[in-house]
């Protein structure tokens, strides 16, 4: 495998590859699905035909939340098996090929320990509705100021923002407990969902 840093890179690549990896079809081989309250998981297993003539099988695994009635995809996963050959080269198949082909690089994948912190309106889909386009951007908007203010008192960074979810990190657990009780109880007019989780990160 390559190596791949920056965004411009990575699109580059993935254009070149666009025609290989294009799917002509799909047979699905089997769905499990479940809820429990507003909470919804499902996994489908699946064989891919590529434009190319490539076949394999994948899995894509999908968490729900129910909003307003309408289940939103909170976050799904697409894997397909070790040694599956899907573009121009063989995917690395274990952590020591992985090791192996960053060779000198592998300073690269030095982790730190740190806190990430997401966040998420509760109810967003129902709320941009009724208020309408530009109200609700101007209160996300708003909204996100005063997350960053949060996470800039507390030594966090704000990581990325997307739609109404935003993710932060911190050096320290402690801080990020403290900025997700005062992200919670920093709005009126908002519920916001906050998930907290520590571990071994790396910068890119």
């Amino acid at each position: 495998m390559d190596w791949i840093e920056g965004g411009t890179t990575f699109l580059d690549m993935v254009q070149a590859d666009w025609d290989t990896v294009q799917t002509d079809r799909d047979e699905i081989r089997h769905v499990d699905a479940f809820e429990n309250g507003e909470t919804g998981w499902a996994v489908v297993e699946a064989d891919r035909t590529t434009s190319a003539g490539q076949t394999f099988r994948y899995r894509l695994t999908v968490i729900y939340v129910l909003e307003a009635g309408v289940w939103r995809v909170l976050h799904s996963h697409f894997s397909i098996p070790e040694g599956a050959t899907i573009s121009r080269g063989d995917l690395t198949a274990t952590l020591s090929d992985l090791l192996d082909s960053v060779g000198d690089g592998v300073g690269m994948l030095a982790a730190r320990t740190a806190t990430v912190l997401f966040t998420d309106i509760v109810g967003s889909t129902a709320l941009s509705a009724d208020l309408g386009d530009v109200r609700w951007s101007r209160i996300v908007a708003e909204h996100f100021a005063e997350l960053r203010r949060v996470a800039d008192a507390e030594g966090g960074t704000v990581v990325k923002t997307l739609g109404d979810g935003g993710m932060f990190i911190f050096d320290t657990g402690s801080a990020a407990l403290r900025a997700a009780g005062a992200m919670r109880d920093g709005f009126d007019n908002l519920s916001v969902r906050i998930g907290v989780h520590t571990g071994d990160v790396v910068s890119s």
